[in-house]
């Protein structure tokens, strides 16, 4: 056996080296100095993603920290819509907190926030939009179908229209359309008086 292959095939065998910062975070022993790992309720060590904030939108650190403990909770996984795993290791928050347009009145102000990972970005560079409410811990809503950016904004236009749309028993049916622009509409609906001399 050449020299050294014994060493490295043990090294291999025990796997990355976790130093413990005795303030329930770790890092890895010859990794990224910056990145800090903890260990997930599965036992195993997870990163603890680095959140993104889009130009324009604004997440104070408390409401960061907030998003970073739910994603813990998860060990930074999520459920898609037909009950697979997906591991996330991007989050990009797009939108600041803004009022929600649900129709449920409980719901609180929320964060538009995209979580992805390097398959779906390969893919066609989708994500999974999570409206992330600091204000109500675990009750947030995700949509479980990955969207494309171009989707998630035909989707949220689609539901702003139906809000502000009037329900159909309080249309007027009766009621004349308004005349067409144009010369021609003002002449036929002027009433024109000639006096004789």
């Amino acid at each position: 056996m050449p020299a050294g292959q014994g060493s490295k095939s043990k090294a291999a065998a025990t796997g990355p080296t976790y130093i413990d910062l005795g303030n329930g975070y770790y890092r890895l022993q010859g990794g990224d100095a910056e990145q800090l790992y903890y260990r997930g309720s599965d036992g195993q060590y997870h990163e603890v993603i680095r959140i993104r904030v889009a130009a324009g939108a604004v997440m104070p650190q408390a409401d960061r920290d907030a998003l970073t403990a739910y994603l813990m909770a998860r060990n930074n996984t999520i459920q898609n819509g037909q009950g697979q795993a997906v591991r996330i290791t991007s989050v990009t928050v797009t939108e600041s907190l803004h009022k929600s347009k649900s129709t449920d009145k409980n719901t609180t102000d929320h964060y538009s926030v995209q979580l992805s990972n390097t398959a779906l970005q390969a893919a066609d560079g989708s994500s999974h939009l999570l409206h992330f409410r600091p204000a109500d811990g675990n009750d947030q809503h995700l949509y479980p179908t990955a969207m494309t950016r171009s989707q998630i904004t035909a989707l949220q236009s689609k539901r702003q229209a139906a809000r502000h749309r009037k329900p159909a028993d309080k249309k007027d049916n009766n009621k004349k359309p308004p005349p067409s622009g144009g010369a021609g509409a003002s002449a036929a609906t002027k009433k024109v008086v000639v006096k004789k001399k």
